[in-house]
Parts: structure tokens; C-alpha cells; sequence
């Protein structure tokens, strides 16, 4: 996927009474370990690590209309497509007229940048089971041209704050407080690390240590199709068999998803535009979001307990979790 290099947000901040834009830069995600394999040691499976950014080039700019939700590490908003170019070229044509931006909370960057790595890596998914997704930026608070005094909307009108109980480190020592289920070693001595990162490709991000800097904090975005209404309320057989063809879409591409709740599928909003998925030979009414907390496997190279693990995401239909879908 050819990426942007620079990201301008119109209507995102306010300097002195006024609204105003930031821009950000295209950035590369945050590479998970690979977990559960049987033959531990060799190397990761091709492409495991981030997209190369070095060949991003021109600029999307986006204006900020309406607020859609807000979830732990960020808060989503509905955006209008300005302008799109690399060059001479205006790219408007080949984009929505409108997308969803994914704002991290300032504590949560790493987090988003993960979720970044997970869009990466189910590109083969993308506008079938999952969202379309256009890129990954970020930028310092610093780095913009209106620095001091900005008040960042996003983050001003943000309903649900940093709980020390859920959102602290369970552990010391670990790389960043914006811990990921792949920063954990075992409780107990002698227990092997179910993970691993043979290749350093995540401790050699540049995202591993990264801490929030109160300071200078951290603007990160994720751009993403804009979808429709999440799985809540009472829904048909039709809905709870829909749903698991696109569980089974990511795991055949080797994701725990691990989250699976009636307010992470969201509804298709233009069914008949929508690409048809090759494994089911079908569209997919139903998109599945939030991939922060996911974990990877390498699917040729897995332990028995890795396979059961798979199928988290079909058990969670079974669970409380918001849905309430009917058997029959």
C-alpha cells in the first residue's frame, strides 16, 4: 500500500479561541512477538516486521466533523476528505469522501501503534473483514507551528480517563507504561516466555520504550473506513454466521483477537461497493475493529495450545460480551 508521508487535520485544535490544524507525519508502526510457536528460535515469517515508510510520499488532509466514540486508548471522529496528492496528482478519486480518524489518548501511543501493525499485517483483509485502513501518523506536540496554548480537541473532550487499576504496568521493569500482553514474562521462575522476538523487530522499535513525555506529548492517528452501527441489540442467525466468517478470515491470517465484544463489529455502510471476501466467496456485512491487545502466531509453526487460542474470538460470540444473537 502506497502511504502518505504527511497528515494535516483541519478543526482538531484551538490556539487562543480559534480552531486550527495540526500536521503529522507518517510513522511506522509498533511489530508484535510471535507467540505460541512450536520450533522456537528461527526466523519470523516474511513481512512480520513494520511497512517500510521510506517510500511515503505526498499529503491527505483531512477536516474534523463529528465525534463517533471513545474506547480506552482512543477516541474516534468522522473526517472529511480536502484534499489527497502525491505530486500533481490529485488521489481524491481513489478514497472515500469521508473516513474515521482513531486518536490516541495522549497515554496510549504505543498502544495505537501496535493496532497500526495489526492493520499491516492483515492488508489481505482489508475492505473485507476488517476496515480499509490509509495510514499511521504522529507527531510532538512541539512539532507543530502553534505549539504553545494549543488545546487539542480530541484529548479537551475526552469522557473516560487513565485508571491506575486497569491501565498501570502489572509488572516492574517493563519497557513503557503503555504495556503490551508482549512485554510480560512469566510469573514464576522456570516457565518459558509463551512469545518470542527472534528477529528484534520489536525491541528494535522505535516505539518500544516509548513513555509519554507530559511535556511534549505524542500525537498519534490511525485513518480508517468509516463504518456503520456496532452489533448491539438482538440480532438473527444470519448476523451470529456473518460475524464468524470474518473471525475466521483474521484467524486464517494468524490473529488472537482476545476482545471480541458487540461494540468491536461494526456494520458495512455501503454494501454494494464493498469488496467480496475470497475465502467465503461473499461480502461481509460486518467489519471486525480494536487490535491493540491482539496477539500473532506464526499459523505454520504453532502448539496445540496456540490452535485452541485461535478460536478466542468464536467463543466470545458465546459470552456476554454485548452480543445477543439468537441460535435459530
Amino acid at each position: 500500500m502506497q502511504q502518505f508521508a504527511k497528515l494535516r487535520i483541519n478543526n482538531c485544535a484551538i490556539v487562543d479561541g480559534k480552531p486550527t490544524a495540526i500536521t503529522l507525519e507518517v510513522s511506522p508502526s509498533h511489530p508484535g512477538a510471535i507467540w505460541y510457536r512450536e520450533r522456537r528460535g528461527g526466523p519470523p515469517p516474511p513481512n512480520w516486521n513494520s511497512t517500510d515508510i521510506s517510500d511515503a510520499e505526498g499529503e491527505l488532509e483531512l477536516t474534523l466533523l463529528d465525534r463517533i466514540s471513545e474506547g480506552r486508548i482512543g477516541i474516534t471522529y468522522v473526517a472529511k476528505v480536502v484534499s489527497a496528492k502525491r505530486g500533481n496528482v490529485d488521489l481524491r478519486g481513489t478514497l472515500p469522501e469521508t473516513v474515521c480518524i482513531k486518536f490516541a489518548k495522549p497515554e496510549f501511543c504505543r498502544g495505537l501503534a501496535r493496532e497500526a501493525w495489526f492493520y499491516e499485517q492483515l492488508e489481505s483483509c482489508q475492505g473485507t473483514c476488517i476496515p480499509n485502513f490509509y495510514g499511521f501518523f504522529s507527531s510532538s506536540m512541539r512539532e507543530q507551528a502553534c505549539s504553545l496554548n494549543l488545546e487539542f480537541t480530541p484529548w479537551t473532550t475526552r469522557e473516560h480517563h487513565y485508571q491506575e487499576d486497569t491501565d498501570s504496568p502489572p509488572q516492574d521493569n517493563l519497557p513503557s507504561a503503555d504495556w503490551l500482553t508482549d512485554d510480560l514474562t512469566p510469573h514464576y521462575a522456570g516457565f518459558e516466555s509463551p512469545h518470542e522476538d527472534p528477529s528484534g523487530y520489536q525491541r528494535n522499535s522505535p516505539w518500544y520504550r516509548w513513555n509519554r513525555d507530559a511535556d511534549n506529548p505524542t500525537f498519534s492517528v490511525l485513518i480508517l473506513e468509516l463504518l456503520g452501527e456496532p452489533c448491539t441489540g438482538e440480532r438473527g442467525i444470519d448476523v451470529k454466521e456473518a460475524i464468524e466468517e470474518a473471525l475466521d478470515d483474521i484467524m486464517a491470517q494468524g490473529v488472537v483477537h482476545g476482545n471480541i465484544s458487540a461494540w468491536n463489529i461494526l456494520s458495512i455502510r455501503d454494501p454494494i461497493n464493498s469488496s467480496r471476501c475470497s475465502r467465503h466467496n461473499a461480502v461481509h456485512s460486518w467489519r471486525v475493529i480494536d487490535f491493540d491487545t491482539c496477539a500473532k502466531v506464526d499459523i505454520e509453526n504453532l502448539t496445540d495450545y496456540g490452535t485452541m487460542m485461535l478460536s478466542i474470538g468464536r467463543e466470545a460470540l458465546h459470552r456476554d460480551n454485548g452480543f445477543k444473537l439468537l441460535s435459530k
